[in-house]
């Protein structure tokens, strides 16, 4: 189901994001979420449905289902938080963008130079923002690990 663009949202409604993938990142990505003020988790995928069970126990009007295109086909969502195995970010990307969903994706954002070009020009044709997660990239160690590199 397709939802108006999120920039066209009202400022008093909540961002509804879903998630595709939920592993052990994927549960952390959850539980900040759910704490956000403004954001609502309505749907969450993955192919092991013991995982995404668990989740719903938790988040009791949470959507779940087994693959991103049953997710993208069925829910209401403005935003796709993608925390699957690497080889599926590109094309789940695609298929959100595809669908005027904005996209948040744990890197790497595709496999190939080629892919990552590729999800990116069509978030930009399309007006989807498109933000790529790099979570350790102000972590103390490695900071301290670039700054001994950067020293020689």
């Amino acid at each position: 189901m397709e939802r108006e663009n999120s920039s066209e949202m009202g400022a008093s409604q909540s961002v509804r994001v879903g998630l595709a993938g939920v592993g052990r990142f994927g549960k952390l990505h959850a539980s900040v979420l759910s704490g956000l003020p403004g954001v609502e988790l309505v749907a969450a995928c993955d192919p092991v449905q013991e995982e995404v069970a668990a989740l719903q126990a938790q988040h009791p009007h949470l959507q779940g289902f087994g693959d991103v295109g049953e997710l993208l086909a069925s829910s209401e969502i403005d935003a796709l938080f993608i925390v699957s195995p690497e080889p599926l970010h590109a094309a789940q990307a695609m298929a959100a963008l595809d669908r005027g969903v904005a996209v948040f994706v744990e890197k790497p954002l595709a496999l190939t130079a080629t892919e990552a070009e590729q999800v990116a020009a069509k978030a930009a044709a399309a007006g989807l923002p498109l933000q790529v997660g790099f979570v350790l990239r102000f972590d103390v160690q490695h900071a301290l690990l670039k700054a001994e590199i950067a020293g020689g």
